[in-house]
């Protein structure tokens, strides 16, 4: 073949070929036949000396284009490898002596002319070589986690839902309002019976003028306090109270501003009334009140201003059902001056009303 098959061929252009087996039928010469169990040992003389004549003919090939001394080496050559088969002077001759005519003669006999060929026994063609798909790694094989039993299942006992009641709407609770105008009979103004008696002596709830409610010390040092008297029985019983306030209206200043000279101006609250009367009394100078200190008046200005002191009464001593009244004084009795020094107030025996002193309540119902 004047090239190998691996230059005959491109695998870019046809990358598949069919390939092509020849089958070629067995043939043994000699010994014993394993597969058959046949002897061939018969042969053995003849296919010996076949051998030796076709190396007798392939050294007279061999002359054809070699020197002397090559068909010498490979008469040499021939003859070591068959002395056991032949005589070594007959091959060895055979190599030198031939002649141009005998080599022409030996040379048809290698190659013989005439005879018919062979036809060869057909081709078997195997079949199409298909490409086998890449191998697919497995996965793992991954053990299943042990099966735990459950633990069984104890049903509760059905509880019966009460229905839902739908509860009312929330109603935010209307704050109200009422104001309350003081009593001008129960009004007034009680003196200390003297200095450091402690004890009330002399009372006044007439007239209206500027000094008609006063809190303070007079010449003799004897101490003023007020009384100042409300009817709140019109109060709703159910009434939640959110809120009190004190309205008074400022009237004349004698002396001192006792403001500074005398003191915290204190009020005190009283369930009913103070003494033995609703009425203004000189037992009302120091008898006991439900709530000391309920708030103090701080000054909020000259003559004429509108005061509004914020109450505490968070122990409920706003009387729904009668009267409630206030005692309003300095927590110093007198400054020992020897002088008049007092703060007045109006009363509401006073001709204009907006200077009337005023109870305003906010309340809830509940």
């Amino acid at each position: 073949m004047p090239k190998a098959r691996k230059l005959q061929i491109s695998l870019e252009a046809t990358p598949y070929y069919h390939i092509i087996c020849r089958c070629v039928r067995r043939a043994f010469l000699c010994g014993q036949d394993q597969f058959t169990g046949r002897s061939c040992e018969a042969k053995r003389p003849g296919t010996q000396w076949s051998v030796v004549e076709l190396s007798y003919l392939d050294a007279q090939y061999n002359a054809l284009s070699t020197d002397i001394s090559q068909v010498a080496t490979s008469g040499v050559y021939i003859e070591h490898s068959l002395q056991n088969i032949a005589p070594p002077n007959a091959v060895y001759a055979a190599a030198l002596l031939y002649s141009e005519d005998q080599t022409l003669v030996d040379n048809c006999g290698l190659y013989k002319v005439g005879e018919p060929t062979l036809e060869a026994e057909p081709v078997v063609e195997t079949e199409q070589v298909v490409e086998a798909e890449p191998l697919v790694e497995a996965e793992p094989v991954v053990e299943p986690e042990p099966v735990v039993e459950a633990e069984p299942v104890v049903a509760e006992p059905i509880v019966e839902v009460e229905p839902i009641v739908e509860s009312e709407p929330v109603v935010e609770p209307v704050t109200e309002t009422v104001i309350f105008n003081s009593i001008s009979s129960e009004d007034g103004w009680v003196l200390e019976q003297s200095e450091n008696a402690s004890v009330g002596n002399r009372i006044n709830n007439v007239g209206g003028g500027s000094g008609s409610l006063r809190f303070g010390d007079n010449g003799a040092d004897r101490q003023y306090k007020s009384i100042i008297s409300f009817d709140t029985s019109a109060l709703p019983v159910n009434a939640v109270i959110t809120d009190v306030r004190l309205e008074l209206t400022r009237g004349v200043t004698r002396g001192v501003n006792a403001f500074d000279s005398h003191g915290n101006a204190l009020i005190e609250m009283k369930k009913g009334y103070f003494g033995t009367s609703k009425d203004l009394e000189s037992s009302d100078f120091e008898s006991e009140a439900d709530l000391v200190a309920s708030a103090f008046i701080e000054n909020q200005g000259e003559r004429n201003t509108r005061y509004a002191i914020n109450l505490d009464d968070e122990g409920g001593f706003i009387n729904p059902t009668g009267h409630t009244q206030f005692r309003l004084s300095f927590t110093q009795d007198d400054n020992d001056n020897r002088g008049n020094d007092w703060v007045g107030f109006y009363s509401a025996r006073n001709v204009n009303s907006s200077r009337h002193p005023a109870l305003v309540i906010e309340y809830t119902l509940q």
